[in-house]
């Protein structure tokens, strides 16, 4: 039997039977001068298989005989939702629901993201101040003395960043908000439109994996959570480096994460830790209970890859490989870099997120405690932070060679 990790178990149940299966090959002796083994092969011979399969019981030794199976499945799931016109076609229209406003705001009330008191908790981890958004400490530390800004938004889904850009009242000379779903296009066109300030912004269609953008052209370019759905990343990335000036910032607000969002089992345990103990009436599960039904979140679960890979094929294709794309980007310097978190209270949070009301001192104080619960994990080290704050400045040309020639 060949195990899809190397064909190795380093500890654990089945390196313990593994042992005993090569001890009664060798011999009660041989086994006691040879000593505890650390990493022992799985051997294909008919002792192992015996022995494993009485002792693990019918549904394990199932979960381990498959096991080469469900591998070779992930790896045709992933080639097949990172090629090919058909994941392209699901990867556009996916996000289409955002121009229904009613879609729209079921899906935002079951996200963590919602709730104003993590908001708050993002502007204090970037700014300091849980009251100043974390977009003007950019513009004031970043862009404090440049002109009107030529800025691209890639990735920029139904314009809401670039609304509130200009509500903000950033000094652009153009904004272009680039976009692979054609309604989301023109919905966010058309909302831009009705706003004053907004003949500076521009949309139109363009696929980030196949990213064209004039050299030199930019002051500003943005990821706003539009990175982690894009798989040739170091391309896309290396082109954005190539349109900005010297001196341009590129900045990034993205999920660093786990791949597909499959967290571990020791992760989501320690957000069930704190799940169960919230009560009742905050854990009304918003994707599943209907009126006269109500179902309440008992666990933190990771999303099927299978569905996750259905429903948006683009979906944290690679998002673990990020920091290392942007870090190695020839002409881009890391400027600024803080956590946003969100390791913690996304699987805490989804689907039970409406449940927290501004307006609920109660509500507001278990969200505060899972805050605090939070930046506890981070600060100690136990938990990476999923969500990160980056800035990236294009570096300027070395002209040492002119002093050294006059």
């Amino acid at each position: 039997m060949i195990l899809p990790w190397g064909g190795a178990l380093r500890k654990g149940p089945l390196a313990a039977l593994t042992c005993g299966a090569r001890a009664s090959r060798r011999g009660a002796g041989a086994a006691a001068r040879a000593g505890p083994r650390r990493e022992l092969p799985v051997h294909r011979g008919p002792a192992v298989a015996t022995c494993t399969a009485a002792q693990l019981g019918g549904r394990a030794w199932e979960r381990v005989r498959r096991a080469p199976e469900r591998a070779a499945a992930r790896v045709e799931e992933e080639r097949m939702a990172r090629s090919g016109s058909t994941s392209d076609a699901r990867a556009q229209d996916a996000w289409s629901f955002l121009t229904d406003g009613e879609l729209s705001d079921r899906r935002l009330r079951r996200s963590f993201s919602s709730i104003p008191e993590v908001h708050r908790f993002h502007n204090r981890l970037v700014s300091g101040d849980p009251e100043k958004h974390f977009l003007e400490h950019f513009r004031e530390t970043h862009l404090a003395a440049a002109n009107p800004l030529d800025a691209v938004s890639l990735g920029c889904g139904d314009g809401h960043l670039e609304r509130t850009l200009v509500g903000f009242g950033w000094p652009f000379r153009s904004l272009v908000g680039l976009e692979l779903n054609p309604r989301l296009v023109s919905f966010a066109q058309e909302r831009m439109a009705s706003l004053p300030g907004g003949r500076a912004v521009t949309y139109r269609q363009a696929d980030l994996n196949r990213l064209s953008l004039a050299r030199s052209s930019l002051d500003l370019a943005i990821f706003f959570h539009s990175l982690h759905h894009v798989t040739e990343v170091e391309t896309c990335v290396e082109a954005v480096a190539r349109a900005l000036r010297p001196g341009g910032k590129l900045l990034v607000v993205d999920y660093f994460g786990k791949n597909r969002l499959q967290r571990s089992r020791a992760h989501l345990d320690l957000c069930d830790t704190l799940l169960s103990h919230l009560p009742a009436p905050y854990r009304v599960d918003l994707s599943r209970s209907v009126p006269g039904q109500l179902v309440l979140k008992e666990r933190c679960e990771n999303p099927p890859r299978e569905a996750v890979i259905r429903d948006d094929p683009s979906e944290a294709v690679r998002s673990e490989e990020l920091e290392r794309c942007l870090l190695r980007t020839r002409g881009l310097a890391l400027r600024e870099e803080r956590p946003l978190g969100g390791t913690f209270l996304d699987p805490l949070l989804v689907d039970i997120a409406g449940n927290f009301r501004a307006d609920d001192p109660v509500a507001v104080a278990h969200v505060r405690g899972a805050v605090s619960a939070e930046e506890a994990l981070l600060r100690a080290g136990v938990l990476p932070s999923d969500f990160r704050y980056m800035v990236f400045e294009r570096r300027r040309p070395w002209r040492g060679w002119l002093v050294r020639r006059c």
